[in-house]
């Protein structure tokens, strides 16, 4: 019986120290303590990302999911529902209509209006009851933001939602990083119009280039993979073990890789689309002041048709200018933030800082025009806490509290003001 029992001792001893040698790993990589549900979280959000699971139930952030082409938008998320078959993720029918116990709020913008709705709508909405307008009345809060949706986006998504019917009392636009940053980085450099969609050559390309469509084929084959993985590690008899989840995150990891290199390839071969369809119309600019001074025009001149719309449709317009970690003294930056937020691949600042200033001095004009517009620029001047979650333009969950309280204690008073206790008249 010694042999056995000594083999089993044996086995259970080796168990036990590669599951804490495992554990002290992934700990050692989280720069946390490892935990078995954000674990699991990570393989459902490989698993979201491909229709496997539930996408209102996943921990995936919605700027990540998936998008699918669209006739008048450009993209929306690849995820229709019988909630929101509209390709727009919401958890209530975007297609509202208005009623006099309740007050429809409509966000749009890009990925910060997106992560701004899913970590501080609540926010946004206690802080709107606080106003006369709003504290008797339920407030039904949907979106219609998609990550990297910039002007005119947002205008055409606001035309093609009121055709199909939606009634909305309130519209807020977030906006100003993606117009200002995305055309110049992404379309410009491609030779894509910069109105036009981001990475839009690389969207349509495939549709007219065999070698783009390969590198499409490779990557759903590598998305497959991963789900397989994230279906096999996640069975029950397996899920608990950290030294199984550090085998599936490696080979989750070595795919993705795969995949980033073939994304690399597929934006190297941008420029060979040439085509209308993968460029859209060209147009030859005098400087680089004169392409600036468009992009600015076409955001400001959306937002003022956006306002126009709205209040021809009995919607109060609201139009933020989002914060960016880029722009010279908006934030002293912490040693997290300088690590962690700013870029030294992408110049994101370069591009924003040649323009942010415009958009700044456009914006003074639409408030002087009537707009409903704010300035958010300076919300973390005085904040020396960490704010920023990323190189790009996104905030962590305080961030976004405190810029949904900003927002909305600013509706709440210009709608009080504007349209009196009782809202807008129900149609």
């Amino acid at each position: 019986m010694k042999k056995p029992l000594f083999a089993l001792f044996t086995i259970a001893l080796v168990s036990v120290a590669v599951e804490a040698l495992s554990y002290a790993a992934l700990s050692f990589h989280e720069k946390a303590w490892a935990s078995r549900s954000v674990l699991t979280a990570r393989r459902d959000q490989v698993l979201a990302s491909s229709g496997e699971i539930d996408p209102y139930k996943a921990t995936l952030p919605s700027y990540m999911r998936p998008t699918v082409l669209h006739p008048y938008l450009g993209y929306v998320m690849d995820d229709p529902t019988e909630r929101d078959p509209y390709g727009f993720l919401n958890y209530f029918p975007i297609v509202q209509k208005r009623s006099s116990d309740k007050i429809i709020v409509a966000i749009t913008g890009g990925s910060v209006a997106l992560q701004l709705y899913d970590n501080a709508i609540d926010t946004l909405i206690e802080e709107l009851k606080t106003g006369e307008a709003f504290k008797d009345r339920e407030i039904v809060a949907v979106r219609f933001a998609v990550g990297g949706y910039k002007q005119p986006q947002q205008l055409i998504a606001l035309n093609y939602l009121l055709a199909v019917g939606g009634e909305y009392d309130i519209v807020i636009n977030i906006d100003g990083f993606n117009e200002a940053v995305l055309s110049l980085s992404e379309n410009v450099p491609k030779g894509v119009s910069p109105l036009f969609p981001r990475n839009w050559a690389l969207q349509v390309g495939p549709l007219s280039d065999e070698r783009l469509l390969s590198y499409v084929y490779e990557g759903a084959r590598i998305r497959k993979a991963r789900v397989v993985l994230a279906r096999a590690f996640g069975a029950r008899i397996v899920r608990d073990s950290y030294a199984l989840h550090l085998v599936w995150e490696n080979l989750d990891r070595f795919l993705l890789a795969r995949k980033f290199r073939i994304n690399r390839e597929a934006n190297k071969r941008y420029g060979a689309a040439r085509t209308y369809l993968a460029q859209g119309p060209s147009r030859a600019y005098a400087d680089d002041e004169q392409l600036r001074a468009e992009i600015v025009d076409v955001w400001q001149r959306c937002s003022r048709l956006m306002s126009e719309l709205s209040k021809a449709n009995g919607i109060e317009y609201f139009h933020f200018l989002q914060p960016s970690q880029y722009l010279p003294g908006s934030k002293p930056l912490t040693d997290v933030e300088m690590r962690e937020a700013v870029s030294t691949e992408i110049d994101y600042g370069t591009h924003l800082k040649s323009v942010y200033p415009r958009m700044i001095a456009a914006g003074h004009e639409l408030k002087k025009e009537g707009v409903h517009f704010k300035d958010l620029t300076i919300l973390f001047a005085s904040d020396y806490r960490t704010m920023y979650s990323d190189t790009c333009c996104h905030l962590n969950k305080e961030g976004y509290r405190i810029m949904a309280r900003e927002i909305a204690k600013y509706v709440r008073q210009r709608y009080r003001v504007s349209t009196g206790s009782e809202g807008p008249a129900v149609r």
